[in-house]
Order: C-alpha cells, then sequence, then structure tokens
C-alpha cells in the first residue's frame, strides 16, 4: 500500500512538473530555421530541435518531449518555423508548402 502512495505521487509530480515546462513553451517566442534534429541519448532520449536565429548567436530550442501532435515526425532540417508568445500554433514552412500545427502536450491550457 506504502509502495501504491509513493509511486502514485510520483506520477503527480511528474505531471506537474511537465506542464510546468509546457507553460513556458507556450511564452516562448520562436523564429528561424531548424539547423538540427537529434534525440539525446544521455537525456533519457529527450528530442531536441535547435532554431537559428539572426537575433542571436545562440540556437533556440523547442521542447517537444511528450509532445502528442507529431511535431517531430513532420519537422525536418531547413524548415522555416514561427512560434508566437502566448500561442500552441507554429507554422511551418518547407520548400514546398506552408503548414500551421498546434504543439499537443496532453496539458490543460
Amino acid at each position: 500500500m506504502k509502495t501504491s502512495i509513493v509511486l502514485l505521487s510520483l506520477i503527480v509530480i511528474s505531471c506537474h512538473n511537465h506542464c510546468d515546462v509546457v507553460r513556458k513553451v507556450k511564452e516562448q517566442e520562436m523564429k528561424g530555421v531548424i539547423v538540427r534534429k537529434y534525440v539525446e541519448s544521455f537525456n533519457h532520449g529527450a528530442p531536441h530541435l535547435d532554431i537559428s536565429s539572426s537575433k542571436k548567436e545562440e540556437y533556440d530550442n523547442l521542447y517537444l518531449v511528450h509532445e502528442l501532435g507529431g511535431i517531430w515526425d513532420f519537422i525536418e532540417v531547413g524548415d522555416s518555423v514561427i512560434k508566437e508568445k502566448g500561442d500552441f500554433t507554429i507554422k511551418i514552412v518547407k520548400s514546398n508548402k506552408t503548414e500551421f500545427r498546434k504543439l499537443d502536450y496532453g496539458c490543460s491550457e
């Protein structure tokens, strides 16, 4: 019984922390080109996208851990992305088409 309570508590805490990070993603603004797409094996297989920006020398990084909308499978190096602050919608511009996708992390907004 005690083990079950501890396990349930860890699940609740994990979901809570995940959704806190997701709320920060909503407040991010991004505009640039995907320059690198990779999985960090040392970080539990976390997917990463490095996005170049003309405003700064560093890359933006889009948080895609537990993203349910299929962005990871759709997006490729060389695609342009635009994400406005306060929104989960991301505009993805490929060489032959433009698509709008909503980032879905399973958290209530």
